[in-house]
């Protein structure tokens, strides 16, 4: 007998040692629908899009490996509590001193074992909190790699934008330089003065210094970029994300708000409250339980082999402890209840703001398009002007700045109506999860 009972110890402690969460370190990854082989081509390309950008920065971003962490604390948790159910078997020795076997307790070792019955509601509680708290952690987690994608989506097209200003001002200094070489040749002439010379270097001056200005922004834009993502300052970055219009109304987005993740992860919340508050209302229940222990040695021959007994207890006083614990979980209820209703609300307003935004900016986008193109023909009939002299210097210049001006607000609000249609997306949950492959999907049509 004696030597079955050691087998079955010797299981028990193997099993224990071998068992270990399934650690998946890809998973952040294969919520989004990604796999090993994009990452890898996201890693490689010396030109990054925009969807290449999110899924680096997945990899990579220190506060979704940080939540990653918690979720599988959870998962942890889970299986403990899960643990609770089960029997606890210990070796047992003593050594007793003196050594006479005049007392209860004799020297000897024993396998000992102790089954809860019932204990209150703490191993249900905590079991039903613990899976609670895992689906919380996945909620948050796709919170968290949402707030990332606005993140990235703020960054890449902040450097996009600065980058064509760049451009724009460059182009547009070569056209004061062309406009410069015409009035020098012309006031060898005699035909223009010495001051609108002075006056259009004095303007390529102005626009050199805006390209540094601008150069230096670009480069802090691209350091916070490198910080989410690791993608270098120096690689290219691919203006290729065009977005269709959503395929719901704001009235539609309103309704689903409940399937917006932190508001799940509060409703979760809420749950593990109403669990907490059903084991501290158990603290004023009875608990029962089994134990026994089998005695492997013992130097007193004439001992029992084993014994058992069944254990009862009932509270009657602990110094208002449980009283108190009671109130406590009410009142953390209905905090995190309370808590619900803000995210709610405040979910309610990101997706009105994010429509509204998103609408402005489509007419806005529009309104500067027919800007731009009525700063060009001016432009260009300014110049036309000029060169038969029925205009002078300062009408270019004015025309010139219409032009850059144009120029710069259409892209600023051209790539600011796709960080709108992102935010869009995010608040009504459009690219949650591996719906976010959409953006992989059109990003490799254009």
């Amino acid at each position: 007998m004696r030597k079955y009972l050691l087998l079955f110890i010797i299981l028990i402690l193997f099993s224990s040692s071998a068992f270990s969460r399934s650690s998946d370190d890809n998973y952040i990854l294969q919520i989004h629908g990604i796999g090993e082989e994009d990452l890898r081509n996201s890693s490689s390309l010396k030109k990054v899009s925009f969807y290449d950008a999110y899924v680096l920065a997945l990899s990579k971003n220190e506060n979704v490996a940080i939540e990653r962490e918690s979720s599988i604390q959870a998962d942890l948790k889970r299986q403990e509590a899960f643990g609770a159910f089960l029997p606890r078997v210990s070796l047992k020795g003593a050594k007793m001193f003196p050594d006479n076997g005049a007392g209860s307790q004799m020297t000897g070792i024993s396998l000992y074992a102790r089954q809860n019955i019932f204990t209150g509601l703490t191993e249900y509680a905590r079991f039903k909190s613990a899976g609670y708290e895992q689906k919380m952690r996945k909620s948050i987690l796709l919170y968290i790699s949402g707030r990332l994608l606005l993140d990235i989506s703020r960054d890449f097209y902040s450097a996009l934008q600065l980058e064509q200003s760049i451009k724009n001002r460059e182009e547009m200094f070569q056209l004061y330089k062309g406009i410069s070489l015409e009035l020098k040749r012309r006031a060898r002439l005699g035909r223009a003065k010495d001051s609108e010379v002075l006056l259009t270097e004095s303007q390529m001056q102005k626009i050199e210094a805006e390209i540094l200005s601008l150069k230096n922004d670009l480069n802090r834009v691209r350091l916070s970029l490198l910080n989410l993502s690791g993608i270098k300052t120096e690689t290219d970055l691919e203006d290729s994300l065009v977005l269709s219009d959503p395929d719901k109304g704001l009235e539609e987005m309103l309704n689903s708000l409940s399937l917006r993740p932190e508001v799940v992860a509060a409703g979760y919340e809420v749950e593990m409250a109403k669990q907490n508050l059903m084991e501290a209302k158990g603290g004023h229940l009875p608990s029962a339980y089994l134990e026994g222990s089998y005695n492997l040695y013992s130097k007193n021959k004439n001992a029992r082999d084993y014994s058992a007994s069944l254990g009862v207890e009932l509270p009657i006083f602990n110094g208002g402890i449980t009283r108190a614990r009671v109130k406590e979980n009410e009142s953390r209820l209905r905090q995190a209840e309370l808590k619900l209703s803000a995210i709610q609300g405040d979910a309610a307003n990101e997706i009105t703001d994010a429509w509204e935004s998103w609408e402005s900016s489509a007419s806005q986008v529009k309104a500067y398009r027919e800007a731009l193109t009525m700063a060009e023909k001016s432009y260009n009939a300014v110049m036309k002007e000029y060169r038969l002299n029925l205009t002078g210097i300062i009408d270019v210049f004015n025309s010139l700045k219409e032009l850059q001006s144009g120029q710069d607000e259409y892209q600023r609000r051209r790539l600011q109506h796709t960080v709108n249609r992102i935010r869009l997306g995010v608040a009504c949950g459009e690219f949650e999860g591996s719906k976010f492959q959409v953006m992989k999907d059109i990003s490799s049509l254009k």
